[in-house]
Order: C-alpha cells, then structure tokens, then sequence
C-alpha cells in the first residue's frame, strides 16, 4: 500500500496545473516554448522522485506495470528519439537498444531497467535535455 500511495503521489505531482508556458531565452520564439515545455515536464518530476530508494525506484505494482525509473528513462527516451529524427533523420540504431528498450517500455523494460538508483536515470535524462539545448540554440548551428 505504501508504494501504491507513492506512486500516486508521484504521478499526481508531476503535473503543474494552471502553469503558464512562456518561451525561454536565449532562443528563437517557438523554440523557446518548446524549449519551456520540456522542462515544465521535467522539472516536477525530478522533485518527486530524487530522494527515492531503490526499492522507490525499482518498485513494480503488478506484471503490467512499469518500474519508476523505467518511466523516467521512457520520457528521456523519447526527447532522444524526436532529437535523432528532427536534427539526423533517423530513429534508434542497434548500439542505441537501451532507448529503444526504455522508449517500448514492456516485458523487456521490466527485466532491463532495474537494479540503478534514481540518480542514474535523472543523469541519463539530464544528459539528453542539454544535448537539446544545445540543439536547439540556432546561434551555435
């Protein structure tokens, strides 16, 4: 019941009602929203689960669940997709399977994705989101 409630609490706190989206500076208009976006998304998520244990992080509710840091490297997985595809055309190739295993989620993530402290994936996603940035920033193309 414990975990139930924690996972609730996540998922309830990582959404910011009312939160108005401006665009961030030091990029074009509408990269900027984007840009904001992004880390409207990543930002309350982060706060609820940095201080996890790993049995916070490795908690799986039933067979059909994922694991808290599964999800985590999901939402890192798919800015690192749409990264690849907007900037190389491409999508994940087979020297990339933990993206595509955290992107798919499932039966493999369940078994893969587990065993790491929460740093971890909050660092892997930390490592895409400035990857972002620095695509995003036009003047340093």
């Amino acid at each position: 019941m414990k975990q139930f409630v924690l996972i609730s609490i996540l998922f309830i706190s990582s959404f910011s009602f009312g939160q108005v989206i401006e665009e961030k500076r030091g990029y074009d208009p509408q990269i900027g929203v984007l840009v904001s976006m992004l880390d409207d998304l990543k930002d309350p998520v982060e706060r609820s689960v940095m201080n996890l244990d790993q049995e916070g992080t490795d908690f799986l509710l039933d067979s059909n669940a994922n694991r808290v840091g599964a999800l985590i490297l999901h939402l890192a997985a798919t800015e690192k997709y749409y990264q690849l595809y907007t900037f190389e055309g491409r999508g994940f190739n087979k020297d990339e399977s933990m993206w595509e295993t955290a992107l798919n989620l499932g039966e493999t993530a369940q078994e893969e994705l587990v065993g790491k402290p929460i740093d971890y994936y909050l660092d892997l996603w930390e490592d895409v989101r400035k990857e972002t940035y620095k695509l995003c920033d036009v003047s340093k193309r």
